[in-house]
């Protein structure tokens, strides 16, 4: 299942979501419209069925009122649940983080209030979740224990990315962003325990983090985004867990100067996968970071345009964006792929070749993308 914004031969489509099979033809059944962008998309459940958590800038979904969020059945109809969560038409829903062990879900983006009971005319929490909010799933009500701390100025911060927190630093949750402690405090990234309380943020470094990923295998965090040490403009950061420390930074001093790094993936071995515009070469798109900090063989290269979003399923690695051919570059051998017609979203294999036999029918800018449990009609 794919997010994003869409368009064929006839121009921009409002689906908003479409249910794609492994080689990228559509499922023209599945079809609920959208008036905005989905971003962010999740399989839940309920009453053992799964259904379809997705979040956005939109205000309606196939010709109802929803505001930023929404619930849908496999089949693209629209459920009741979260019929009615933010009271302002100009909320929007960044990321969703499922939380099953407190039977809740993390919502951040951008709104002023919540309604404490989805669907009432009020009361709301008068503005003390503005960017942060946990809701019991599926009910939807404001889960009030959490982030009820003051440390983070949740108004006036703006969280772009969730990640789940490590086992043995006990419930947590990792927060990227813009994030705004005080009048003379921000910082990229932080910590935060189910209080709302803050645990650690990336000490000395500002700016903001568009993008987050975990690291499970060597217990680490990595930001990328637009990010300053000091005088110093950072593309990646990446913390250790226990403690919170910064054990390896790529400075745009060794890209090229019009490079930004919008998403990241953890890969085995330690590798981090870098998706955005002009990593170290004006055409190069994706590049893999290795442990000891350099450069690995893979380059991504696009004719133009940007990679914005990359997800890791079963099936291989999805990137999306405003891109419209890719191909692929071995660094040290010099071997480079033909290019392929893209459209906004392309999948690697696991082992960072491409994948020509997915090729999507229609085109479009890819934000989320889900795998669908196995025997779904």
């Amino acid at each position: 299942m794919v997010a994003g914004d869409f368009f064929s031969d006839q121009g921009l489509l409002d689906v908003g979501l479409v249910r794609m099979s492994q080689s990228g033809e559509i499922n023209t059944s599945f079809a609920p419209t959208f008036d905005d962008t989905v971003l962010s998309l999740q399989v839940l459940e309920i009453d053992g069925v799964p259904v379809l958590l997705a979040g956005g800038f939109f205000t309606e979904v196939n010709g109802q009122e929803r505001i930023g969020i929404a619930v849908l059945n496999m089949d693209g109809t629209l459920r009741p649940e979260f019929a009615r969560l933010f009271p302002d038409v100009f909320s929007a829903v960044f990321t969703i983080l499922p939380v099953p062990e407190r039977g809740t879900v993390l919502l951040a983006g951008n709104w002023e209030d919540v309604y404490e009971s989805p669907g009432d005319a009020g009361p709301t929490t008068d503005g003390r979740y503005a960017s942060l909010v946990e809701v019991e799933w599926p009910g939807g009500a404001v889960r009030q224990s959490f982030l009820a701390g003051e440390t983070l100025d949740f108004g006036n911060s703006l969280v772009r990315g969730l990640a789940p927190g490590f086992g043995e630093s006990g419930w947590t949750v990792a927060v990227a962003g813009s994030l705004i402690f005080d009048a003379a405090t921000g910082a990229p990234g932080a910590i935060l325990n189910q209080s709302g309380e803050l645990v650690a943020f990336t000490q000395g470094v500002s700016g903001t983090a568009f993008s987050i990923t975990q690291d499970v295998e060597r217990g680490r965090y990595v930001f990328s985004g637009d990010l300053e040490d000091g005088f110093e403009a950072l593309a990646l950061l990446e913390y250790s867990v226990v403690p919170f420390e910064r054990t390896r930074a790529v400075s745009l001093d060794d890209l090229d100067f019009n490079s930004q790094a919008w998403t990241t993936q953890s890969l085995p071995g330690g590798r981090v996968f870098v998706g955005g515009k002009s990593l170290f070469f004006p055409e190069t798109a994706a590049i893999v970071i290795e442990p000891e900090g350099g450069l690995g063989s893979f380059s991504g290269e696009i004719g133009g345009g940007e990679v914005q979003r990359s997800r890791t399923l079963s099936s291989g690695i999805y990137l999306g964006g405003t891109f419209f051919d890719f191909r692929v570059r071995d660094l040290i051998s010099g071997s480079v792929s033909e290019w392929i017609p893209a459209n906004g979203l392309v999948r690697l294999r696991h082992d960072l070749t491409l994948d020509t036999s997915f090729v999507p029918t229609i085109g479009g800018f890819m934000t989320d993308i889900v795998e669908l449990p196995p025997g779904t009609p």
